[in-house]
């Protein structure tokens, strides 16, 4: 089902090569845009043409938000749940509800209709695998189901069409962006030998997110969550590209649990303590994440959403590129793996 032609839109926390695209292809789209932006990260360094750019924080009064996006038909949600803290910060789905509903209020107040939210692929991995506790041992899970669910909720009474776009890694080179990647991943590829835990994850591209977001403005239901992703990686496959990438020729060994979780829960404790992966339980990521394969369908989504497959390994490639400052050469040839394509 196509809906009418959108006029402005605005996109509130999409940021880095994600939220550049985004407005470039709604731009091109004929869309007026607003980028609405955390006051913290300042002015913007080379802005778009077309895009018109506003500060304002979610847990700012709803007047003020109603302000900023007076006059738009749509919003692009993709505020997340960075704010959400380990277990004794505080109550993440609180936290959650609290921003969803100021900001959707504002927005229905603003004259908006639809609301496309960029969710987490964990949340359908949770909906998939009740069993498995992931979501009662992270918050960060917790809060990323209750995003979903509250946003429909507030959006059916609200009177706004309301979808989820539910989203696993995402690759692409950045725009000067600081990358998490380097830090948590592609720092840890560089000794003699690489250790890694043998699970793997479902994976998608920057352009296709773009592409399916830009889709679902204009095909999405009211309730519905689409998964996205284009393939799924085993750990070894996504790190034999980014080794490539770094001109690294260390052979990649499967680690015994006994090792790996005392050394994972020391790196998640460090970062945490950087305000990084807050929200996660650090002695459950090895065996909730690491060590699983966390692949979710998405192959009804990607036909109703209609973004084109391919292009995995080389986004993944260009970004590790990227991360350390080296120049992105023309696409070549990438290490060939069987990972399985939706």
């Amino acid at each position: 089902m196509c809906h009418d032609l959108i006029v402005k839109t605005a996109v509130l926390g999409g940021k880095g090569l994600f939220g550049h695209r985004l407005c470039e292809s709604l731009v091109a789209a004929g869309h007026e845009v607003v980028s609405v932006r955390p006051r913290r990260q300042g002015s913007v360094a080379s802005p778009y043409r077309g895009v018109t750019y506003s500060a304002v924080d979610v847990t700012d009064d709803e007047a003020v938000i109603t302000q900023v996006l007076r006059g738009v038909d749509a919003l692009v949600y993709g505020v997340g749940v960075s704010g959400v803290g380990p277990v004794e910060g505080g109550d993440a789905v609180e936290w959650v509800r609290d921003v969803v509903g100021r900001t959707f209020r504002a927005a229905a107040a603003a004259g908006v209709e639809q609301v496309v939210v960029i969710g987490s692929y964990l949340a359908a991995w949770e909906r998939a695998n009740p069993g498995l506790g992931i979501a009662d041992r992270h918050p960060y899970v917790r809060a990323r189901v209750a995003e979903a669910d509250f946003a429909i909720e507030v959006g059916t009474e609200l009177g706004m069409r309301v979808c989820v776009l539910e989203i696993p890694y995402v690759f692409g080179a950045g725009s000067g962006e600081r990358h998490h990647w380097r830090e948590i991943l592609l720092d840890r590829l560089r000794g003699p030998v690489v250790l890694f835990p043998t699970g793997g994850t479902s994976v998608i591209t920057t352009q296709q997110l773009v592409d399916a977001v830009m889709s679902a403005l204009q095909r999405g239901e009211h309730a519905a969550r689409y998964p996205l992703t284009d393939m799924d990686l085993t750990w070894r496959e996504m790190i034999s590209v980014v080794m490539d990438a770094l001109g690294q020729r260390s052979p990649i060994m499967g680690v015994p649990r006994w090792v790996a979780q005392p050394i994972c829960v020391r790196v998640i404790r460090r970062l945490q303590r950087h305000g990084q992966l807050r929200g996660l339980s650090a002695e459950h990521v090895l065996d909730d994440f690491l060590c699983s394969h966390i692949y979710v369908d998405a192959t009804w989504s990607r036909e109703l959403l209609r973004y084109r497959p391919g292009g995995v390994p080389q986004a993944i490639r260009d970004e590790s590129l990227d991360a350390y400052g080296l120049p992105i050469e023309s696409p070549r040839p990438v290490p060939q793996f069987a990972g399985r394509r939706h």
